[in-house]
């Protein structure tokens, strides 16, 4: 019970959202999407970085190393994050880091030196520092009627999603090996690719008929 127990409080989550978006303010679903693409934004971020020590023990560098890179890429690109999300537009960003995400993934499943496994961390990082607070500015720009309470939502699910993804993840690293695991990490982003593709459609078309 307690494996699916995740898998239900975020079913449930959705439902409330649509029938609260629909039936009570009136607001479109595109909050709902929103919400499924931060479960995998979440999940591409936060899974991999949490299991970097056992992805990549054997690649001739201390994963810590690898571990401060990464952050301190993400701390410096947030920082600066208002800039480049004012002039790309949200949508803009979310859909070219995760195109990043996907190329900084397969890079680290075919890494095996200190020199390469540095690059592709920091092209790893550089795809998905803007996905969290991006997202979270989606929600606030996007959909303004969800308020402080959507941006919550948004928030415990990424932690929800995380939590779900960590055990999947350590039982593929167990079992086919840390390359496989991070091929098999690029299908979130590649499904991103596609969802923010359809996010930037529908905003883009919301826009056109103000």
């Amino acid at each position: 019970m307690h494996k699916t127990l995740p898998f239900i409080i975020i079913g449930a989550i959705a439902v409330l959202i649509v029938i609260e978006g629909r039936a009570i303010n009136r607001i479109s679903l595109l909050f709902p999407l929103i919400f499924f693409a931060m479960l995998l934004t979440a999940s591409t971020e936060l899974g991999t970085t949490q299991w970097i020590n056992a992805l990549l023990e054997t690649n001739g560098i201390n994963p810590m190393i690898i571990l401060v890179v990464v952050t301190g890429i993400m701390a410096v690109g947030r920082f600066f994050a208002g800039g480049l999300i004012h002039r790309l537009n949200p949508t803009g960003v979310l859909l070219g880091s995760s195109v990043i995400a996907v190329a900084g993934l397969f890079l680290l499943s075919i890494s095996n030196g200190p020199a390469t496994t540095l690059a592709s961390a920091a092209v790893f990082a550089v795809g998905v520092c803007y996905f969290w607070p991006t997202m979270i500015g989606v929600a606030s720009e996007y959909v303004p009627k969800s308020g402080a309470l959507g941006m919550s939502i948004l928030g415990g699910a990424g932690f929800v999603a995380t939590s779900m993804v960590l055990p999947i993840m350590g039982k593929s690293i167990e079992t086919a090996g840390p390359q496989i695991t991070l091929r098999n990490m690029m299908v979130l982003p590649i499904i991103l690719i596609f969802t923010f593709t359809a996010l930037y459609i529908i905003v883009k078309n919301k826009k056109a008929e103000v």
